[in-house]
């Protein structure tokens, strides 16, 4: 994913005011602070801590579809269109009855889906013209020990000229 697509991708997100709300971000800039692209920040020494993974979310971790093709102009070599993912994660809230939590964070989710899809197509925004979503998932008690409980919901996106 070219660094043009992915820094429309990071506006439109952060432009969303239900990933705004997901992310407790009081406008866009503060909400971009919670986009990580690729990768998230390095742990402080060797594997994350607990600690460390809970500072960190919630938040959405970016990145370009690794299996999916994408177009590229023949002539200029400008990317086009191609496919990415907007992972979001969440630690499981305590307060949310246990029976709840994955249809709360599909709703959650969900939401910010429809507003990527709204905003797409307004002028500094990447143009989506299609989706697919995917989870909740959630840790199994094996990972809980080591990065705590969370959840997280996958948006792949279809962006560009179809």
């Amino acid at each position: 994913m070219s660094q043009a697509a992915l820094d429309l991708l990071t506006a439109t997100l952060a432009n969303s005011s239900a990933f705004q709300s997901f992310v407790n971000a009081a406008n866009s800039t503060d909400a971009t602070a919670r986009i990580y692209s690729d990768v998230l920040p390095a742990p402080a020494a060797g594997e994350y801590t607990e600690a460390e993974l809970l500072s960190l979310r919630p938040c959405a971790l970016i990145h370009a579809h690794r299996t999916r093709r994408r177009r590229t102009s023949t002539c200029t070599g400008f990317e086009q269109s191609g496919q990415a993912v907007v992972c979001l994660m969440r630690t499981t809230p305590d307060d949310e009855p246990n029976n709840l939590k994955d249809i709360a964070f599909r709703g959650i989710g969900e939401s910010i889906a429809d507003d990527l899809q709204e905003d797409s197509y307004t002028e500094g925004r990447l143009n989506i013209w299609g989706m697919e979503l995917a989870g909740p998932f959630r840790t199994t008690p094996t990972e809980t020990a080591g990065q705590g409980d969370f959840q997280q919901y996958d948006i792949t996106l279809d962006w560009g000229n179809q």
